[in-house]
């Protein structure tokens, strides 16, 4: 899918960037910009928690399917090519609006809280924050998916900003019956996103 996508998409997107009237070399890589985006998506299915030990992994049982593999270093260097395809790709695969949404947020740790000192990769972005688990410094996910499992809208944010916050700016414009799977959504604050819209929820949550 990332092959077939990237040879309609990957020409209009480099004719379609912004320039300032530097020159770039924009050399050319023996690994094509496919297979990048082919080996970060499956590590995010792969199991593995360490994406070095993964990479090691597909370079010693995956040569064949991927013959052009460059060194590790180098291969992390090339990641930010084609982080801006991957978002675009996402996009071309989200889910339909329908009637029945759920909506969710999650934590995403980026390192223990005790290396978020000297931790860079997210400086400024990153934060710490707590949640039913435990502390946990990083960034927060969330999620509006329709009644088929399938992703309709998501938005990353630092780990300190509420749920309610941030899926305010997901639920705009969103028609139709909602099933918020949060708890503690229900409050005078939040059902004010909805306006008059029908809400429903279900008995656990009227519970809490």
């Amino acid at each position: 899918m990332s092959d077939d996508f990237l040879k309609h998409f990957q020409d209009w997107f480099e004719k379609s960037l912004l320039a300032f009237g530097a020159k770039k070399r924009n050399r050319a890589t023996k690994l094509h910009v496919s297979e990048i985006v082919t080996i970060l998506i499956s590590y995010a299915e792969s199991g593995f928690r360490c994406f070095k030990d993964y990479y090691a992994y597909v370079s010693f049982y995956h040569r064949k399917e991927f013959p052009n593999l460059v060194s590790y270093d180098r291969f992390v260097a090339l990641i930010k090519r084609s982080f801006p395809i991957i978002v675009m790709f996402f996009a071309t695969l989200r889910g339909d609006i329908t009637d029945i949404l759920f909506a969710d947020s999650t934590p995403y740790s980026v390192c223990k809280t005790a290396r978020r000192f000297t931790h860079k990769v997210f400086k400024g972005i990153a934060a710490l924050s707590k949640n039913s688990v435990g502390w946990f410094f990083g960034l927060k996910l969330h999620f509006v998916f329709n009644d088929k499992g399938e992703i309709v809208r998501v938005s990353i944010t630092s780990g300190d900003m509420g749920d309610r916050k941030g899926l305010k700016g997901l639920l705009k414009d969103l028609e139709g019956c909602r099933f918020l799977e949060i708890a503690g959504i229900l409050d005078k604050n939040f059902l004010k996103l909805f306006g008059k819209r029908e809400f429903t929820s279900s008995p656990e949550l009227e519970k809490t």
